[in-house]
């Protein structure tokens, strides 16, 4: 099991965890083991993860673990913390996500890192099994519909590019179908209006127009080797 963080004064000056687990010999209780861990690595690592976004990682108690603030004491507490702003919904909201109640909220006119954010903030939570940690995310809704925005942006274009494509390559395709049907109908009137020595350039398809060309040729080759056999 994992104990809740506590700071460790006077021997470090930080953050730590522990985590205990009992051990046997020969199905009998014999001890327990247990491993102290510093949390500092930890924030680190998260801070790296997010990048500019706005995390917390809470104790099941609301103590503050992680944050996207380095500055913050590190023996802080999220209900303190919430208490300081004077703003209900964002205490209501902490005590909802650490009871797990919910794991979204929206707050209004919020302070981060010292800011005030105008308008409204998001706030994402999920629970951490193993520990029993909450990891809290806070996205402005202004950066949020931002980058919907730019989302849905680059799915316009896209999709714009997509049709351009299908009709050009619709384009393409019925202009390959197109040209030796003209062609054939081209030939047809010619022979209708007596030009005999009419043909046909071969159609380099194997399909029924391929087929056609062939043996309109031939026809014509025929008529006019019959014609000449007649005016001898």
């Amino acid at each position: 099991m994992w104990t809740e963080p506590y700071f460790d004064e006077g021997a470090g000056d930080t953050l730590m965890t522990t985590y205990a687990a009992p051990f046997f010999r020969n199905g009998a209780f014999q001890g327990v083991a247990t491993v102290d861990i510093q949390l500092d690595a930890l924030n680190d690592d998260a801070i790296e993860q997010f990048g500019d976004r706005h995390f917390m990682l809470l104790g099941e108690s609301g103590r503050i673990i992680g944050h996207s603030n380095p500055d913050l004491p590190g023996n802080a507490n999220i209900r303190e913390q919430a208490a300081m702003q004077n703003n209900p919904a964002y205490s209501a909201a902490i005590d909802s996500l650490l009871s797990g109640r919910s794991n979204f909220s929206a707050v209004d006119n919020l302070f981060l890192n010292g800011t005030l954010i105008d308008g409204e903030s998001w706030i994402f939570s999920t629970s951490i099994p193993a520990t029993g940690w909450q990891l809290v995310s806070i996205i402005p809704q202004s950066e949020a519909v931002s980058e919907l925005r730019s989302l849905m942006t680059i799915g316009v274009y896209g999709l714009a590019l997509l049709i351009a494509l299908a009709i050009a390559l619709t384009l393409f395709v019925s202009s390959r179908l197109a040209r030796p049907i003209k062609a054939l109908s081209n030939a047809v009137s010619e022979v209708a209006r007596g030009k005999l020595d009419t043909t046909i350039e071969r159609i380099n398809t194997t399909d029924e127009l391929g087929r056609l060309s062939i043996g309109f040729n031939r026809m014509l080759q025929n008529l006019k080797k019959q014609l000449d056999i007649q005016s001898r």
